[in-house]
């Protein structure tokens, strides 16, 4: 879904002056508190986190060359799975059952398409020369390039010179939807609202769920330029309590199992 303002050349367009200056100074250097901490360390690293992810004016030039060669006709069916949610549906009809090591399916179910396909986005495309003969790793990246040109040749535009630059632009965007516009905005808004930030995800409580959807689809937007499919779900208790005990290196199903004794 973040993927989506890059493949428009950072069209964010509905972002007011001061959210658009906030996300540049995002991006290039993360949330405030680790831009303060990136300041103390820089007299001792001479090549910073900022200094590799950044976009130089080089590697811009690169990518705003490539994506204007991209019609945005070349990514429109991308584009629609995308907003509608069907992305790893079609692609595990695409890549279901032809890609098999020792029996096992990458792209089985859609929880293995959603970990396969992340790994076809932000692999190092100068290490695939090991894949070549490796048909369950190798076939697939070939597959996507063909199924998606124009997106391919974009991401391989991002990853120029260093591939981890994609994935670290895709995590600041969501960082910055979710944490700067987000929570800041309902925080602001909405002081009472109880809110916990996971990842991707808003934590509240079942009487504002409604509120939270709602701000995170149109601060969303603002940036996307078109609003998420988000979900909700029940955070049950014995799930959480699985969570934790995961934290405390137990067996959670001895712990749940103890728990329903009782």
């Amino acid at each position: 879904y973040f993927l989506l303002p890059l493949l428009d050349g950072f069209a964010f367009n509905q972002l007011t002056e001061e959210e658009m200056q906030e996300l540049k100074k995002w991006l290039k250097h993360g949330p405030q508190e680790v831009r303060e901490k990136k300041g103390k360390q820089k007299r001792k690293e001479r090549r910073t986190n900022n200094e590799r992810i950044m976009l130089h004016n080089s590697s811009k030039s690169l990518i705003q060359s490539s994506l204007q060669k991209i019609e945005p006709q070349a990514i429109e069916s991308f584009r629609e799975l995308v907003i509608s949610g069907k992305l790893y549906e079609t692609l595990q009809q695409l890549f279901e059952g032809k890609f098999l090591k020792k029996g096992y399916d990458r792209f089985g179910d859609r929880a293995r398409v959603k970990t396969a396909t992340l790994w076809l986005m932000y692999h190092d495309p100068t290490t695939r020369n090991q894949y070549i003969g490796r048909s369950a790793y190798y076939d697939p990246v070939l597959l996507f390039k063909q199924r998606f040109p124009a997106v391919f040749a974009a991401m391989e535009s991002y990853k120029h010179g260093d591939y981890t630059r994609l994935p670290q632009l895709l995590q600041r965007i969501e960082s910055f939807v979710m944490l700067h516009q987000v929570f800041l905005r309902i925080s602001n808004e909405y002081p009472h609202v109880p809110l916990f930030p996971i990842h991707d995800c808003m934590m509240t409580t079942p009487p504002y769920q409604d509120l939270v959807e709602y701000i995170i689809k149109e601060e969303c937007e603002k940036v996307v330029g078109v609003p998420p499919q988000t979900d909700k779900k029940l955070l049950a208790p014995f799930g959480a309590m699985r969570s934790l005990v995961k934290l405390k290196r137990r067996d959670p199903d001895d712990v749940v199992t103890e728990l329903k004794e009782k």
